[in-house]
């Protein structure tokens, strides 16, 4: 505020305005603004300031919080993201890993099911094309016993 009053009242410029802190009686700081206008006489010397200091202390807490605010929506979006992502890579993993596990069941197992995802060409009613509803399997065991199938043909 000094410098900006000098350089004001030593040139050619009619007005200040400037935000500061001043520090209150009970320790606590207030942000004021200051604007002046410089009355100058015709040769340009300052004859007087008009001026006023107003508080602006609410207005600059507000800022803070906004910007408070808008850190933790970017925060709020990147975890948002993060589990959006996460969701997408686990979906098809985990259907992966269930077909794996039916896959498994089929070839280890001793019953016909086993038989049937080892030996195929004995059981014809194996062969027919892996479509929704066409298996006497769950969907996951139908599905692995298509993938089975298809990698064997090629």
């Amino acid at each position: 505020m000094k410098h900006a009053s000098a350089d004001a009242i030593q040139g050619t410029g009619e007005r200040i305005d400037c935000e500061f802190r001043v520090r209150r009686r009970d320790g606590t700081y207030a942000h004021v603004r200051a604007r002046s206008f410089i009355v100058r006489e015709a040769d340009g010397t300052p004859l007087r300031v008009i001026g006023s200091l107003s508080d602006i202390s609410e207005r600059h807490e507000i800022e803070q919080m906004s910007a408070t605010l808008a850190h933790a929506a970017r925060l709020a979006s990147v975890g948002e993201l993060a589990a959006t992502i996460t969701h997408e890579i686990n979906q098809p993993m985990s259907a992966i890993l269930s077909n794996v596990d039916a896959a498994e069941m089929l070839i280890e197992g001793d019953g016909a099911r086993g038989r049937a995802a080892r030996h195929p060409q004995r059981h014809p009613q194996r062969r027919s094309p892996c479509r929704r509803g066409n298996s006497p399997y769950p969907r996951p065991l139908a599905q692995a016993t298509c993938a089975d199938r298809i990698v064997r043909d090629r």
